[in-house]
């Protein structure tokens, strides 16, 4: 579906319909949740030293275990963090 065919839906519903949409959507979904969240309180520093966590625990793990150094999750943690379209930090 294309963005100005989900534009049109959304304003054939009323409100209580949205609403009630985008709950089922919180529900449903990790991501859905986590953006709203975001969007509802945006707390960058707080969210960027989550996903800097993730990033450190692949190439230096606080357990006593070998980093997997895998290259794919630290690009998906980045990926995730600019998906939340914060501001820009210096």
């Amino acid at each position: 579906m294309s963005k100005s065919k989900l534009k049109s839906v959304l304003m054939s519903m009323d409100k209580s319909e949205i609403i009630k949409m985008v709950l089922e959507l919180y529900s449903a979904r990790k991501e859905a949740k986590e953006y709203l969240d975001f969007y509802a309180e945006p707390n960058e520093g707080q969210k960027l030293e989550e996903y800097k966590h993730i990033i450190r625990e692949e190439f230096y793990p606080s357990r006593n275990r070998e980093p997997k150094t895998r290259f794919s999750v630290c690009r998906k943690a980045l990926s995730d963090f600019k998906k939340l379209k914060p501001r820009k930090i210096l």
